[in-house]
């Protein structure tokens, strides 16, 4: 998976990271008719991305918005 994009809007500070380069092996599960979807992924712990639990993520797949949840 080359074309993604993830970012997480941390809820204390409300900043963007772009966690892609730290982000290993994202999957998404989507169900079908309406139901839930799952993004998993391993990140890789660095000392500039904050990520609190409730923070927003996003996951792109080549320009298209695939998942949206507002806690993490």
């Amino acid at each position: 998976m080359k074309n993604f994009e993830i970012l997480v809007q941390d809820v204390d500070t409300n900043k963007v990271f772009d966690i892609k380069d730290i982000a290993i092996k994202p999957q998404i599960e989507q169900k079908l008719n309406n139901g839930c979807s799952k993004l998993t992924f391993d990140i890789v712990i660095d000392n500039i991305a904050k990520i609190s639990n409730g923070s927003s993520i996003r996951f792109k797949y080549n320009d298209t918005g695939m998942f949206f949840r507002i806690y993490i």
